[in-house]
């Protein structure tokens, strides 16, 4: 909240820090809740999510994750489709509203690995490095496992 004490306000424009904690993503919610009531186009909407959040977050991750909320919570309110569509239709317009080339990998697609991640655990921020495995490693490792315990049974 220090970022509020300071003479000038933080916006996407004018950035006031590099908080790219999740403060301003969880301030959100009621942007996309009430919005949609009042505005029609869906990207202005996710886009004051965004503002909201750089108010005291001024980082990319810090008000890009915002948008991205916002756009899941509006759509969940206003529409019918499956939560899994509408997930992947907010990311798809965050990387219409935000897609820096810098972000870009050499096959038009974004690349995570590229925004210079955090953690939080046990009280501190931590960068992340390498990858290390994807998403349901462990139980193919598992699953490996066991198809070696029933080959040797056999």
């Amino acid at each position: 909240l220090s970022a509020l004490e300071g003479e000038e306000d933080g916006s996407i424009r004018n950035k006031i820090n590099h908080s790219k904690g999740c403060g301003g993503v969880m301030r959100v919610a009621p942007v996309g809740l009430y919005l949609p009531k009042h505005m029609n186009s869906i990207k202005e909407i996710d886009m004051v999510g965004a503002e909201m959040a750089a108010i005291t977050h001024g980082h990319p991750l810090g008000y890009i994750s915002a948008a991205t909320l916002t756009h899941i919570i509006a759509r969940c309110v206003t529409s019918e489709e499956d939560l899994s569509v509408i997930v992947n239709e907010g990311v798809g317009v965050t990387k219409e509203l935000f897609a820096d080339e810098k972000y870009i990998d050499e096959n038009g697609s974004f690349d995570i690995s590229k925004c210079d991640l955090i953690a939080y655990a046990n009280g501190g921020y931590y960068k992340l490095g390498e990858k290390v495995g994807k998403f349901g490693f462990s139980v193919e490792k598992k699953k490996k496992e066991n198809e070696k315990k029933q080959k040797a049974m056999i």
